[in-house]
């Protein structure tokens, strides 16, 4: 199984952003957490291009089959 066949657009919020609007987004879905778009350079990165960076070589080159 691949990512891309389980894979759903969530909701971001930004630094910027009031803890109340976090909170709106997660409470109704029961959600644990959000991802939170970093703002660089006037372009935001995404959860997948942040988790990446996040990633170790062996891990992503590793399709866990």
């Amino acid at each position: 199984m691949r990512a891309g066949a389980i894979a759903v657009n969530l909701p971001t919020v930004t630094v910027r952003d009031p803890v109340a609007k976090a909170v709106r987004l997660m409470a109704p879905a029961r959600m644990p957490g959000l991802t939170i778009a970093v703002v660089a350079a006037d372009r935001t990165l995404t959860g997948a291009i942040t988790l990446e960076r996040l990633l170790t070589s062996p891990a992503l080159s590793d399709p866990g089959d």
